[in-house]
């Protein structure tokens, strides 16, 4: 069992964790955590090369491949990986998915060729699980899945065939805020995109979209909250001195206030259930 020198909120998750590492690794990530002034190096290097996780994320943060390894579960042994796939962060991603689906119709307008724009969609999990279990869209709902990465989108269009809802999407590999839309788009999406962004640029970013989409239109865009700092402090600590993702976490009202500065009207948000690590905001495009 470890010493009395942990910090009073950690996770069991963590505690588990914290058990499983060589003894030289906890005791500096331990020491880190407590304020002191200890090499991180080693501990950098340990993840680097124990953790598949960790090296995804070192690389492309925030990717897709990260995303999918704790949506699937698929190829996690290792502690380290079974630790982030385990946490409550990591659980509240893949309940950010669920909730997402579960609110996703309700900014969807019931018309004929209705466009939905996902914008850095990844591999679109939430739409395509949208309409693999509300088929009824499938006569009205097109959606234009947007994003840099070649590998996200084809593993997107292979989860549509899997689902038999390829005829309602449409994959394009370009930078978000280079599209050639004008005032087209019925509904969109920003999910995990303003996460690692401070609010200035959040703004700006949600300022340069509204061409894209209707009068009327309404937008979900989400952000990781303030609560996983008090929640799983340990996840966050990882993620930011070891793995080097800074996040930037926001409260509910500053998520309000991004969408009021870059033109949207508030419409209010909805959460990941139960945690609250992350808020999806709704704008609307003025009429």
């Amino acid at each position: 069992m470890l010493n009395n020198n942990l910090p009073m909120n950690i996770t069991r998750e963590a505690e588990l964790l914290l058990e499983q590492l060589p003894k030289d690794i906890t005791r500096i990530l331990l020491e880190k955590m407590c304020g002191d002034d200890a090499t991180f190096h080693k501990v950098i290097q340990y993840f680097e090369q124990h953790s598949s996780i960790s090296q995804i994320l070192m690389e492309y943060p925030g990717s897709h491949r990260m995303l999918e390894l704790i949506y699937t579960g698929c190829g996690i042994a290792d502690s380290i990986d079974k630790y982030f796939y385990d946490c409550l962060a990591a659980q509240a991603l893949r309940d950010r998915l669920q909730s997402i689906t579960n609110n996703l119709d309700k900014i969807i307008p019931i018309r004929r060729n209705a466009l939905l724009l996902n914008l850095g969609s990844g591999t679109s999990r939430d739409c395509i699980q949208l309409l693999s279990e509300r088929i009824e869209l499938l006569s009205y709902l097109t959606v234009h899945c947007i994003d840099t990465s070649k590998e996200a989108l084809e593993i997107a269009g292979q989860l549509c065939r899997q689902g038999n809802v390829e005829h309602n999407f449409k994959f394009i590999q370009d930078n978000l805020m280079e599209l050639r839309y004008r005032y087209e788009a019925d509904a969109g999406l920003f999910i995990g995109i303003l996460c690692s962004l401070e609010d200035r640029v959040c703004k700006i970013l949600l300022q340069k979209a509204r061409k894209y989409f209707k009068p009327g239109a309404l937008v979900i865009a989400s952000n990781v909250m303030t609560t996983i700092l008090e929640k799983d402090p340990f996840t966050s600590y990882l993620l930011e001195k070891v793995i080097g993702w800074k996040l930037v976490y926001k409260t509910p009202e500053r998520l309000q206030k991004i969408f009021e500065d870059a033109g949207y009207e508030w419409q209010g948000l909805f959460f990941d259930e139960p945690l609250h690590f992350h808020a999806m905001g709704i704008g609307k495009i003025p009429q």
